[in-house]
This record gives C-alpha cells, structure tokens and sequence, in this order.
C-alpha cells in the first residue's frame, strides 16, 4: 500500500522539522549529552508535530546504531518505533481506552525486564486528555510518573493541556508546540513539491501552494492532506481548490464574522456546513476568553486580528454579553450558542432554531 504524503515525508531527525525552533535546538543539544527526561509532554493542536517529536525522540533513546547523535532509522530498534511494533516500545494509541487495567500492565511493562541488548523501554500514550474520564487511571499514572524506573521512558502526548491535572503535569518537562505559522507551513509544502518533482512553474500552482498555507489553520497534517488532493486531482486553481476541498477562506469567514458582530444574522438564511459553525464557535470562545483576562498567544491573535474588523464599540457590546455569563465556573459551548442567538436578535431562520431546541436551555447546569 502506498504511503500517503504526511507518513512519506515524515521527518527522520530533529532538525528536519518546520518550526519550534528552541524545541529542537534543546532536543538536539539532549540527544548529544543523552540526556532526555524520563517524562516528557507534548501539547498542541493536531498538526502541530507531536507524533513528529515522539517517533525522534523514541528512536534516539532506543537505537543503537546513532551517528551524529541521530538514530540511524534502519536498525530493529528504530524500527520497531517507527512501525509500532511492541519491543522495547510500547504506544497507547488513545488514552480513552486506558482502563484501570491497562494501567496496570503499564505498571508490568515498566517493572519487567527487558531480554534486549538495549536496556530502555519507552511508552508512548497519546490523546493523554482523555485519561480526564478515568480517576483511577488518572491515579495509576501518577504512581507509576511519581518514582519512575530506570531506564524507563515516558512521552505523552495531548490535544488539551487544560484537561490535565496539574499534578501529573509536575511530574513531566512539558513542551508546547504552538500551531505553525504561514511560513513554515507554505515553505514546508514547496520542500515536499520539490521531492516529488512537482514544479511550481506557474502563478496558479503559486498561489495554490499559499491558499493551503493560509487555510491549514497552522497544522501541517491538514495542509499536507490538501496538498496530496491537489496532486492527485491536479487541482491547481485556488478557487477550485477552495470549492472541491470544502475549505471555508479566512476572507470568507471573515465576512461572516463581521456580519455576527455587527448584528446581522443573515449567514444562517444560507447553509452553513458543521465546519463552518466550528470555526465560528472558536472564534468566539477565543474573544470570551480574551474578554475574561486569559492572555492569547501570537497565534490566536494573529488569527482574531485577521478576521475581525467590525469597530471597537460594537465588538465590546458583543462580547459584554458574554462576559455576564461569568457567573458560570465554565463555559460550555451551549451557553455560548444560545447568547450568540440573543445578542443577534435573530431573524426568522434563527428563531425557528430556537422554537426547535426549548428543552437545550433547560438542560444548561452547572457542572
């Protein structure tokens, strides 16, 4: 089976990742002294390079046969990460199905010896946030993070660091990868054009290539998956691409945005896809935040900034009406839907909405 784009070009070392420069400066400098932690945790958005860090950082610690201080990807060891075959590697594909039971074989794994020449074991749990669900696996972690083996690895990845417990958060040296920039993303798609002898001889191609990195929202997994369609359907037309890919422009939704905060509801007369909602309802959830004194990071507000042009004034009405919602210890994403409906004294395509969903209201609690 052919591999796909993101899995062929996968980097293979540290410095072969676009962005989190200061991360792989200290990463690489690790690798020389061989001194990684024996907890690492790796946070951000998909796309962003978790996965990328981990297989690099396993294969390092495991293989036996590093040149340059980099692992030499061929040998058993090395490949044994990089096909998730359970040797001295073991990775929990999803933490939702890390029962009490599972945990405990954790537990086993960690104190059984190993019969290998290398004496180092590394785990690898993703989506840690959903351990959130299970206290006793939440608890068993934590034994066994609280007086780690030697020689005994952890790198645990996760989508929402707010989800974990701050206990077992001390217990790791946390990374957070921030969500890569236009840059990164655009010279990464070119860098792949190039290795599969795809020429962007014309401004179409060009332009194509920049729609993608614009549109990827900072993840290089999306906007390498946009990029294989584009080959393969020889889409190279940043109109088609937009159109056939299903992908709402920044300029697009920036015009609904600010038909929203200016108090014309008037989008939902037409038909709005589920992304399209997603990426309405993150924007608001980043100006209520911002609005209740969390700091955003250049991302974000790079992101706000580019979309959001209604003025001052009518933007902070909006949001006050947000911020009465502070009597809440949390913010849900019904609580924001509903008030969104009333700040925009909807028109009938609103209303009707709000006839259909009475009960919704009624089932609003604090939790």
């Amino acid at each position: 089976m052919a591999e796909n784009l993101f899995s062929k070009h996968r980097p293979l070392f540290f410095d072969g990742i676009f962005g989190h420069d200061k991360i792989k400066k200290e990463f690489i400098q690790r690798a020389k002294e061989d001194n990684f932690p024996q907890a690492v945790m790796l946070s951000g958005f998909t796309g962003t390079g978790k996965n990328c860090f981990e297989k690099i950082i396993s294969k390092t610690i495991l293989c036996k046969d590093k040149k340059d201080n980099k692992p030499c990807n061929t040998c058993e060891q090395c490949q044994t990460v990089i096909n998730e075959k359970i040797s001295q590697y073991y990775y929990m594909f999803n933490a939702s199905n890390l029962g009490i039971d599972e945990m405990r074989g954790i537990e086993e794994i960690v104190a059984k010896k190993t019969l290998s020449t290398v004496n180092k074991k590394v785990i690898v749990i993703d989506e840690l946030q959903e351990l959130a669900n299970s206290s006793k696996a939440l608890k068993a972690i934590l034994k066994v993070l609280e007086k780690p083996a030697k020689d005994v690895y952890f790198v645990l990845l996760c989508m929402d660091e707010n989800k974990i417990p701050t206990a077992l958060k001390n217990r790791c040296v946390h990374y957070r990868l921030k969500n890569l920039t236009f840059e990164e993303v655009s010279t990464c798609l070119y860098s792949i054009c190039t290795k599969e002898n795809i020429k962007i001889d014309t401004e179409d191609k060009a332009n194509t290539l920049i729609t993608i990195a614009q549109n990827s929202e900072g993840s290089m997994r999306t906007a390498i998956s946009y990029l294989e369609r584009c080959i393969y359907s020889e889409l190279w037309d940043p109109k088609t691409v937009l159109n056939e890919l299903g992908i709402l422009s920044t300029e697009s939704l920036s015009v609904m945005m600010n038909k929203l905060l200016s108090g014309d509801s008037s989008i939902f007369e037409d038909t709005i896809t589920k992304d399209t909602l997603e990426k309405i309802r993150w924007i608001l959830n980043l100006l209520y935040k911002n609005m209740n004194g969390v700091k955003l990071n250049q991302y974000y507000k790079s992101n706000i900034q580019g979309i959001i042009q209604v003025s001052e004034d009518k933007l902070y009405n909006t949001i006050d009406k947000l911020n009465k919602l502070t009597f809440f210890p949390y913010i849900n994403q019904e609580l924001i839907d509903f008030t969104i409906i009333d700040i925009l004294k909807a028109n009938k395509a609103v209303t009707k909405l709000i006839d259909e969903q009475p009960k919704k209201r009624e089932r609003i609690h604090v939790e």
